[in-house]
């Protein structure tokens, strides 16, 4: 999943990814959408971090404790 913020952490929410695909060097492509409106889509206060689950256990995608903002946000 993908928790994200819009207003510097005072709030958060967490939002499922899936599967896309894997890609020829072994590293694998997940999607989701975040439903960012109105003043939340200037990206101002936009943090995200990323989490995979696996056998009971959290790894954290989170720019080594600084999160992600919205210079790393990518269109497709």
């Amino acid at each position: 999943f993908v928790r994200y913020t819009t207003d510097g952490w005072n709030s958060f929410r967490d939002e499922p990814m899936h599967y896309s695909s894997t890609k020829t060097d072994g590293t694998e492509e997940w999607t989701t959408y975040l439903p960012i409106s109105g003043s939340d889509a200037s990206g101002e206060g936009f943090e995200y971090a990323i989490c995979y689950q696996v056998n009971g256990k959290e790894y954290w995608a989170n720019n080594f404790g600084d999160n992600y903002d919205r210079s790393y946000y990518m269109y497709h």
